[in-house]
């Protein structure tokens, strides 16, 4: 514990972590936090929202935080972490028998161990983050003893029950609520502060990002939509025909559609969907996460699965449509600010009306009833599409005829020029 912490603590520092609380610590305290968030892209934004927190309830904390190689620039893009420590986990796997790999993870545990850290969050609730987090408490610098705690989920919560055992303090979690609630309530509860307010993700996109250009055709001040096809799970796939009766419904709606991709088996499906569409665009190559969050808060809206660039624009407040078939969305679809949940025949599924005044545009919407196994058609998408605050082309869709009637399967689209599905 690092002496001016000492000084923030009214009573014995010892009994302080004994019993593993901070009522006597004042707002002033600059206490040391490590989180422990390793994977995936998704997960790793819904714990953004917890270095908010923090900061709220100490702003003198310091923050830092191990997360996998792969997402450390997502993590950087935070300017409340104080320092980012990257770890190759899922490269390493793939070889233990590397001298190299084993050289890099002595690296990355001594870096880990080089300061003394107050307090240790595991948010991953499993036994190799739990390891890493207990790791964290055995400092090298003989200076900086380790006198913090680690904090995580117990039993019921973590993803691999057996982790609690690696961590000084599981705390109790209630799992009905959304994921990124559940998340900001660990270091809450460590802390003793309250959460308020909705989650707030902090990230700020480096304007070197902002400055390079979308590199497809677009006309002049033309509209797009990016259109993520891809999860790493097959179940959580949308049917590639109606990806593409989409694309060429945008189309008609003046709209061109934006088609990233991250391995050649996505590269494969956005070239079958934009086939023949003039206004669809696959992607030359493969960009970064934050090359990603530059060009999405330039697109008219964000239309994807539970994947981590959907949940990227959500937490940017880029427009988004999530279509959900395969997984809960109440644990992991946005809830805060202007969200709906639209699905069909569900009773209360209007957007939240503030008092004293009319519904407000939903700036995100999700589809689907997961619970069914049903998930929206290419209709329902385009309704979503007219209530998002898009301006021009949400007057566009208004003035076109209503789609056809049918509600299930991939339904054709009548739309100017006749038919735009399969």
């Amino acid at each position: 514990m690092s002496i001016r912490l000492i000084q923030c603590v009214i009573t014995d520092p010892k009994r302080f972590h004994d019993v593993g609380c901070n009522s006597r610590l004042s707002r002033d305290c600059p206490v040391r936090c490590l989180i422990v968030k390793l994977s995936s892209m998704g997960d790793v934004i819904h714990a953004l929202p917890v270095v908010h927190d923090i900061l709220h309830a100490y702003p003198q904390a310091q923050i830092d935080w191990v997360v996998e190689e792969a997402f450390a620039e997502l993590v950087s893009a935070h300017a409340g972490v104080h320092q980012v420590l990257p770890i190759g986990l899922r490269r390493w796997q793939k070889n233990w028998l590397s001298r190299q790999h084993w050289w890099e993870f002595s690296q990355f545990k001594q870096q880990l161990q080089q300061d003394a850290y107050d307090f240790v969050f595991d948010l991953q609730g499993l036994a190799k983050s739990a390891l890493i987090a207990r790791w964290a408490r055995k400092v090298r610098v003989a200076a900086q003893p380790a006198t913090g705690k680690s904090y995580g989920f117990a039993a019921a919560a973590a993803k691999e029950p057996w982790s609690r055992y690696w961590i000084d303090s599981p705390l109790p979690i209630n799992t009905r609520l959304p994921l990124i609630e559940q998340l900001r309530s660990v270091p809450a509860q460590a802390l003793s502060y309250t959460v308020r307010g909705k989650p707030e993700f902090g990230l700020q996109v480096p304007e070197r990002y902002l400055q390079v250009r979308l590199p497809v055709p677009l006309g002049p001040s033309q509209a797009y939509a990016i259109l993520l096809h891809g999860t790493a799970a097959a179940y959580k796939l949308w049917p590639p025909q109606a990806w593409r009766s989409l694309a060429k419904a945008l189309h008609q709606l003046g709209m061109a559609t934006v088609l990233p991709w991250g391995n050649e088996a996505e590269h494969q499906r956005a070239k079958a969907i934009a086939a023949n569409i003039p206004s669809a665009h696959v992607m030359p190559e493969r960009y970064s996460i934050l090359q990603w969050a530059a060009w999405m808060q330039g697109a008219r809206v964000v239309i994807g699965l539970d994947t981590g660039l959907s949940h990227l624009a959500a937490a940017l407040a880029v427009p988004t449509i999530f279509l959900f078939g395969a997984t809960p969305h109440w644990r992991i679809a946005p809830y805060w600010g202007q969200s709906r949940h639209n699905e069909l025949n569900r009773p209360g599924a209007d957007a939240a009306t503030p008092a004293g005044g009319a519904a407000r545009p939903a700036r995100h919407i999700t589809l689907g009833q997961p619970e069914q196994q049903r998930w929206p058609t290419v209709k329902e998408v385009l309704q979503a599409l007219a209530q998002l605050p898009l301006n021009s082309i949400e007057q566009s869709l208004s003035s076109q005829p209503v789609l056809s009637q049918a509600s299930t399967g991939l339904t054709p689209l009548i739309l100017p020029g006749g038919s735009v599905s399969e």
